[in-house]
């Protein structure tokens, strides 16, 4: 036994566009979601965390250590550069 198709006419199906206040109104709740969520998962990641952060003595540390090593890193990039170019000028 065959069922007959069942024809649906595109002539009376129209799309509404939905309200602009409803539309603003799911933006803004899921917007505020979004934000909350992001607020927990920092709140659960950082729990147990220290309370006081680095000594300021002990940034300055860092922050110098740092600088040594990339003035270091410049200094060798910078005589391979200058060897490489002194090299090709002169054929050696």
């Amino acid at each position: 036994m065959s069922t007959p198709p069942i024809v649906i006419s595109d002539a009376h199906a129209t799309w509404e566009h939905p309200s602009r206040g409803r539309v603003g109104m799911l933006c803004l709740i899921s917007a505020e979601s979004a934000i909350f969520t992001i607020f927990v998962v920092a709140y659960l990641f950082y729990i147990g965390r220290s309370l006081t952060g680095p000594a300021p003595k002990d940034v300055r540390r860092e922050i110098a250590e740092e600088h040594k090593g990339w003035r270091l890193r410049s200094v060798v990039v910078s005589d391979a550069h200058i060897r490489n170019v002194f090299s090709r000028w002169h054929g050696s």
